[in-house]
């Protein structure tokens, strides 16, 4: 899970830079769908014994969110906004490790992929459940650049985060990720 959050997080920032420059070229795309609410608080919307949860029911709680300068917070904001709602309760810590202490601590709930809290979840220490109506998505892009080559290095880790990328979306361990075409 730390790879796939590492892989995100690299292809997110390259990405980025990439989306501004016409001479770059796709490597691989993995488009990540539904992402979760973890909770362990006393919201009873979100303890209702539910797999998912529409994001107008999730935006009803007391949130904990990263700032706006961690990529998922814009992501959430845009989608609430494009269906008519805003995120009003929030608490914002910008350290996951943090943010993670506070969710155990029944501060509130997180909209976050599941890998920052796959082991919580693993362990029973958090519930996550699918946000839906609407979903929040996005896609995780490794760009190269049109115009310099990529050195044997390069290539490699390109070639191995590919890689990484599709076998953990085959096995089912980067949850609700799915390689898309390019």
């Amino acid at each position: 899970m730390v790879v796939a959050t590492a892989i995100a997080t690299a292809a997110r920032t390259v990405a980025t830079v990439a989306a501004t420059n016409a001479a770059a070229k796709v490597a691989a795309t993995v488009a990540i769908t539904g992402a979760a609410v973890a909770t362990r608080g006393p919201n009873r919307a979100l303890r209702a014994g539910k797999d998912s949860l529409p994001l107008r029911d999730v935006l009803d709680t007391t949130l904990i969110l990263p700032g706006l300068q961690h990529g998922v917070r814009p992501r959430i904001e845009s989608t609430a906004r494009a269906a008519g709602l805003a995120t009003r309760n929030v608490i914002e810590i910008n350290s996951i490790a943090i943010l993670k202490s506070a969710i155990l601590a029944g501060m509130g709930a997180t909209i976050l992929p599941v890998a920052p809290v796959q082991a919580e979840l693993e362990r029973g220490a958090m519930r996550a459940l699918a946000i839906h109506d609407p979903a929040i998505a996005r896609n995780v892009v490794l760009c190269t650049s049109r115009n310099i080559p990529l050195t044997n290095a390069a290539a490699a880790v390109s070639r191995l985060v590919v890689q990484v990328a599709h076998g953990l979306c085959a096995s089912g361990a980067w949850i609700g990720a799915r390689p898309l075409a390019g």
